[in-house]
């Protein structure tokens, strides 16, 4: 399951993983030219049902960056590509992104400002994030509270984010094959939160994509998905919710040319393993 997440340069998005058009475009042609590409909740019927996954494919993009809606869902519909669009509906709504306020202020150099604010306003936060570790100490829910490194962003610089899509764009997306999934409120990890906060997270979010057109997948995509980052809670989460199963990303990549390795979307606790590392460059 190949996911993205933005489109353009790593410093021009915010986004390391960020991929330039071309790329992208040559990553699409190369997925449609091996795989049979399926909505990604076909996927998920198909394992269900116990057939195989040999062969098939589903796309996916994560996160709200205004250049999915602008460039790659555009490119994936005019190769005739159906792709699911896992949408945060905090941010979609105008509230900012915590990881996105982090990777900005370290990209203009604000690092010791915010430790300096850090050390005055959240003393015991301060002390968790270690020299060097900030950007991987920050989502580590066995250092830091999730709720309370988002509202530490929120108190540095609660400016707007201009580059993430409003529901109004959303909606006006008229395209082929697209899909809207479930990425939680305000993508925190969910592994540290507790069991109540973690079923807020979805039903909000799903509350808040009913209201657009657009179908939508039966998927919970885990912020980060990483292991470590969700628990037997975000399953549950997800269930109570309705929904069908859960992608996460796996430990590792499987081979380029071989989805068998996959584990299956089985029984409503589905894992779907991230191929993006494996497409051409």
């Amino acid at each position: 399951m190949p996911v993205f997440h933005a489109v353009g340069s790593a410093a021009g998005t915010g986004y390391k993983d960020a991929v330039s058009a071309e790329r992208l475009d040559r990553a699409l042609a190369w997925l449609a030219g091996r795989y049979r590409v399926l909505p990604l909740d076909e996927l998920l019927r198909r394992a269900a049902d116990g057939r195989s996954l040999a062969g098939l494919a589903a796309l996916t993009f994560d996160d709200n960056h205004r250049s999915v809606a602008e460039i790659a869902l555009p490119l994936a519909a005019a190769r005739g590509l159906p792709a699911t669009w896992f949408l945060m509906t905090d941010p979609l709504g105008g509230r900012p992104f915590w990881r996105r306020q982090l990777t900005r202020l370290l990209a203009r150099g604000e690092e010791a400002a915010f430790r300096a604010f850090l050390a005055a306003e959240a003393p015991a936060l301060a002390e968790a994030l270690r020299p060097g570790r900030l950007y991987k100490d920050s989502k580590d829910p066995t250092r830091v509270a999730p709720e309370a490194m988002a509202a530490a962003l929120q108190g540095f610089s609660g400016e707007s984010d201009p580059d993430l899509v409003t529901p109004g764009e959303v909606a006006a997306l008229a395209l082929p094959g697209l899909s809207l999934g479930n990425h939680s409120a305000r993508h925190l990890v969910m592994a540290g939160l507790s069991a109540e906060r973690q079923a807020q997270e979805v039903t909000v979010a799903a509350e808040a994509l009913s209201h657009l057109p657009q179908p939508k997948s039966r998927l919970f995509a885990v912020p980060f998905g990483g292991p470590g980052t969700y628990d037997a809670a975000t399953l549950a989460a997800a269930a109570a919710a309705g929904l069908a199963g859960v992608a996460v990303t796996g430990d590792g990549l499987v081979a380029a040319d071989d989805l068998s390795a996959h584990p299956l979307l089985a029984g409503g606790r589905g894992l779907v393993r991230s191929l993006a590392g494996a497409l051409p460059v």
